[in-house]
């Protein structure tokens, strides 16, 4: 398919399966948290997610940074890595961790409440190894 713009030329149209992903890199300070919803919000509203969504989205990946932040390494970036897709839309929350994310308390419970899916994985092992935490939720 083609597209004619305002001088008459025409351009391929836009393909409706195209994978958008943008990545945010921050100190993890909570200081830093207002710049991650902003970006969260700007991302999804950018890609047509809905406002339920975003809303959702923000506040689990608020949950998320928190979650790393607490137990980030001296040596920590966090990393915010939006993927999105005409079906859904994954988020991946990284850092290098001195310990283990507590999957049992009330901000991993609300994580669980908002995404579809949400899961942790490590990277290495030890002190120093990377945490993701990662939500997918489908488009309304």
């Amino acid at each position: 398919m083609e597209n004619v713009n305002h001088r008459g030329k025409t351009q391929p149209q836009v393909k409706a399966d195209i994978v958008n992903v943008v990545e945010l890199v921050v100190a993890p300070r909570v200081d830093r948290l207002p710049i991650v919803r902003g970006f969260i919000e700007y991302t999804l509203l950018t890609d047509d997610f809905s406002l339920d969504t975003v809303a959702d989205l923000k506040v689990g990946v608020d949950e998320s940074c928190t979650e790393l932040i607490a137990r980030a390494a001296d040596d920590a970036s966090l990393h915010i890595i939006v993927t999105t897709t005409p079906e859904n839309v994954r988020i991946v929350v990284r850092c290098k961790v001195s310990e283990s994310v507590d999957t049992t308390g009330f901000g991993w419970y609300v994580i669980e409440c908002i995404a579809d899916n949400v899961s942790v994985a490590y990277i290495g092992a030890g002190e120093g190894r990377e945490a993701h935490i990662t939500l997918t939720t489908l488009r309304d």
